[in-house]
C-alpha cells in the first residue's frame, strides 16, 4: 500500500479555499464525504453541524449574497495516519474591496480533517472544510 502525497491534500485545501472565494456550492459539495453522521463542520462561532446535508445547507446559507471573502491560508500543521490527514491552517480572510496585507484581514485558526476516498480523492470530513 503506498502512504498518499500532501500534494494532493494541498490540492484539496486550495479547491476548498477556491470554492470559499467563489461562492460555489457545487464545487463546495464536491470536497465533502458524503455521510449522514461522519462529516462534521464548525464554522467560526457556530454550532457542530453533523451530516453532510446539514453542512452543504449552512454553505448554501453563507453562498445566498454571493461571493464576499478573499481568502489566503497557511498550512502550519499536518499529521498523517493511515488514509486520514489533521491540517492546521491560518486562514486569513479579506472583505471583498479590503486591501491585502499580509497582515491584515480577519485571522482565523481552523482544523481540517481529510479522509483519502477508496477513488485515491481527499474529502473534508471536520472542520471549516
Amino acid at each position: 500500500m503506498t502512504t498518499p502525497d500532501y500534494f494532493g491534500v494541498d490540492t484539496a485545501l486550495q479547491a476548498f479555499y477556491t470554492a470559499l472565494e467563489k461562492a460555489d456550492l457545487a464545487a463546495m459539495q464536491a470536497l465533502w464525504v458524503s455521510s449522514s453522521r461522519a462529516a462534521v463542520c464548525i464554522h467560526p462561532g457556530g454550532p457542530a453541524l453533523v451530516g453532510t446535508q446539514a453542512i452543504l445547507e449552512s454553505w448554501q446559507a453563507i453562498f445566498s449574497s454571493g461571493p464576499g471573502l478573499a481568502v489566503r491560508f497557511d498550512t502550519l500543521n499536518r499529521h498523517m495516519r493511515a488514509q486520514e490527514v489533521i491540517c492546521l491552517v491560518r486562514e486569513r480572510l479579506y472583505p471583498l474591496g479590503e486591501t491585502y496585507s499580509p497582515d491584515g484581514g480577519h485571522e482565523v485558526l481552523a482544523t481540517n480533517v481529510l479522509t483519502l476516498t477508496a477513488a485515491g480523492e481527499w474529502r473534508g470530513h471536520h472542520g471549516p472544510m
